[in-house]
């Protein structure tokens, strides 16, 4: 399968060339990222080194704040339990995804963050590699409730889930909420809001 950073590469080439996004816009995100490497090389010259316990702390709130509101074509954010009081929460059974990747044993607790926001949710575990009985399953239970939220995990590179999540966001409300990278966001169905989390834990 292609490298997630040429899908991306070659989503954005193919923006451009429809005019979708701007080169302008694209410039300025490449100056941002420039004085933020700068910034970064003069920290670096000065910086102390960090516990583990600091470096965990800070990872998660780094992560916290990174939490980016791709798109919400149908108004589903904020949170609304008053019309949507009903909402299963699809998490993937994590998967490591390099040999150096040593995140594939993390459970992700999303179903555990959002349980205070709404009156009934219902959590179900599937594997990034689902098969025909576990689709099923969650197609069954997606029609169900009133929202379904669904986690992934560079799902491009899993076809069966990223087919999983567009024939529910195709048939009822559906937050999609790509963990750790969102490769996936050009894939995902135009009915979907995505928010990309950038952490298995605290998304």
């Amino acid at each position: 399968s292609r490298s997630p950073h040429i899908v991306m590469y070659n989503a954005l080439l193919s923006a451009l060339k429809q005019k979708i996004i701007s080169e302008d816009a694209v410039n300025d995100k490449v100056r941002r990222i420039l004085r933020l490497k700068e910034r970064l090389s003069a920290y670096q010259e000065t910086r102390k080194p960090l516990s583990e316990i600091q470096k965990s702390l800070m990872l998660r709130k780094v992560a916290r704040d990174s939490v980016t509101l791709v798109r919400d074509p149908r108004g589903l954010l904020p949170a609304r339990p008053e019309l949507f009081p009903h909402v299963l929460v699809i998490v993937p059974q994590m998967q490591a995804i390099s040999s150096a990747d040593g995140f594939a044993h993390v459970e992700c607790n999303f179903g555990d963050i959002i349980s205070p926001y709404y009156p009934a949710v219902t959590v179900q575990k599937i594997p990034l590699t689902p098969d025909e009985s576990s689709v099923n399953e969650c197609l069954e239970l997606a029609g169900h409730h009133d929202l379904v939220m669904i986690c992934s995990e560079n799902s491009n590179e899993f076809p069966a889930y990223l087919d999983l999540v567009n024939r529910i966001a195709a048939t009822g409300p559906t937050i999609v909420i790509p963990l750790r990278f969102a490769y996936e966001v050009t894939a995902v169905h135009p009915n979907a809001t995505i928010v990309s989390a950038f952490s298995y834990m605290d998304a």
